[in-house]
């Protein structure tokens, strides 16, 4: 949020990834010469779940973000992928086509609660701190 009322662009949170990890998140691809800071840059193109030979970057996408409303443009504009999805990615690029969108990488932890296993370890994180 920092970030954002900083620049007032739509902005997507990311992380650095192992490769072996890589294949779990949408990662980007970004132009080093448009690196605006350290933890900021313009996103080129992304892709969703790549194999880690295809990964354009190891930045990958945490699940925050902070859009616009033309975003829903674009949404409307994808067709179903594997699995018979819409994969937000697909969007994002026919966004980042016609208009500004970056990338911000983060301090602090992120918790990732995919499956009832990561929900109880994070749930069971967050207990140590209720008093």
């Amino acid at each position: 949020m920092d970030v954002y009322e900083k620049i007032k662009i739509p902005l997507i949170a990311v992380e650095e990834v192992s490769i072996d990890k890589i294949k779990d998140y949408g990662v980007l691809l970004y132009n080093i010469w448009k690196k605006v800071k350290n933890n900021l840059c313009k996103i080129d193109y992304l892709v969703e779940k790549p194999e880690p030979d295809e990964a354009l970057s190891n930045l990958g996408i945490t699940g925050i973000y902070i859009l616009d409303n033309k975003i829903f443009n674009y949404l409307k504009k994808v067709k179903k992928v594997k699995n018979n999805e819409f994969q937000l990615t697909d969007a994002l690029n026919l966004y980042a086509k016609e208009n500004d969108l970056y990338a911000s990488t983060f301090k602090g932890k992120r918790y990732d609660m995919v499956t009832k296993e990561l929900w109880y370890k994070t749930y069971k994180e967050f207990l140590k701190y209720i008093k």
